[in-house]
């Protein structure tokens, strides 16, 4: 709900990772670390602030990027929890989505 919350606010957090998510006394999880949060912008292509591992392809590509960034970020964060490490996913889905993406093949 906070990511729904921010994003519906115009805001993309851009480096959510499991070091920026806490919990709070009744167990709930709480997003952290604002720093290189923006307010959405049409053109924020010159903008790739965050952390390798959980950045989107568009960020990583210096392109326009939307609040989904944040949410491929939670699927990166999944997917980590599900299988324990996310080296073998990122390695071949950063290749695979790169390509595409940047080099539009």
């Amino acid at each position: 709900m906070g990511l729904e919350y921010i994003n519906n606010n115009n805001v993309i957090h851009r480096d959510i990772k499991p070091e920026n998510l806490v919990l709070d006394e009744r167990g709930y999880v709480r997003i952290t670390d604002f720093g290189i949060a923006k307010i959405y912008q049409k053109e924020n292509f010159s903008e790739t602030s965050g952390t390798p591992g959980y950045m989107s392809p568009e960020v990583m590509c210096a392109q326009n990027h939307t609040i989904a960034v944040d949410y491929f970020a939670v699927g990166v964060i999944a997917y980590e929890f599900m299988h324990g490490s996310v080296k073998f996913f990122l390695v071949y889905l950063f290749k695979l989505i790169i390509a595409a993406v940047c080099w539009k093949i």
